[in-house]
């Protein structure tokens, strides 16, 4: 992943998004092909002293690998290169997404199964039928 094949989008939406572009539309489709697309979610606090920027997926389970968006392309309205920090940001937050989708290593499906084997339920006393009412 180069630093060129990651764009920003601004679409007639409103939303923002950063993505690594496949395949640019054409004279006869518009379709643009994009992978591991992330909307740009801007907050702000309630006194304006502060602002962030955080990332999450354009679209819910889009982002593993093999999995491509069609993007309509007469739905942007511009495009920029993005700034080192967003990009930074973008890079980090695709590292998560795929790590976590990898599903668990091989050490922590022992450290599962350890936990499943162990005996797990506390036994009730017995009961001493001729006390009861």
């Amino acid at each position: 992943m180069t630093e060129e094949e990651i764009i920003q989008l601004k679409l007639s939406s409103g939303e923002e998004i950063l993505c690594e572009i496949i395949q640019w539309d054409d004279d006869h489709n518009a379709t643009i092909l994009v992978k591991n697309a992330f909307e740009i979610y801007f907050l702000q606090s309630p006194t304006g002293a502060m602002r962030l920027c955080t990332l999450r997926p354009f679209m819910v389970g889009q982002i593993e690998e093999g999995y491509n968006i069609a993007l309509n392309g007469d739905l942007i309205i511009s495009q920029a290169s993005p700034s080192r920090e967003i990009l930074s940001n973008y890079r980090d937050t695709l590292g998560e997404y795929l790590k976590f989708n990898e599903g668990p290593t091989d050490e922590e499906l022992k450290e599962i199964e350890k936990e499943e084997m162990a005996e797990n339920v506390l036994p009730f006393p017995r009961i001493d039928k001729s006390k009861l009412h």
